[in-house]
């Protein structure tokens, strides 16, 4: 049985890595932060720039022994996937497809 936190993990309080997300959020704001709590996974959608018919998606999943499903944990995750260039690019007129295959699995 886990319970990781933002804090223990990456060395930022939970309120430093929502002002980060916000920030990421702010200036990025056509990307979107997708959840499927029953599968614990987070996703990323990032348009990297307007007019883009590519998308960028990265994702963070929760481990099976994690108790609870924490938000900001996966959001920060998937961020930091982005910026890492850990993310797959697809066609934005799969980016729907992609949501509800995530959605169901």
């Amino acid at each position: 049985m886990s319970n990781s936190k933002v804090s223990s993990m990456f060395g930022v309080s939970k309120s430093d890595a929502k002002e980060v997300i916000d920030s990421f959020m702010f200036h990025n704001p056509d990307s979107s932060f997708y959840y499927n709590e029953t599968n614990g996974v987070t996703v990323l959608v990032f348009q990297e720039f307007d007019g883009s018919n590519v998308m960028r998606v990265s994702t963070s999943v929760m481990s099976p022994d994690e108790v609870k499903f924490k938000k900001t944990l996966g959001k920060y995750i998937a961020m930091n996937n982005m910026l890492d260039g850990r993310y797959i690019n697809l066609p934005v007129d799969y980016i729907d497809d992609f949501l509800v295959i995530m959605d169901a699995s």
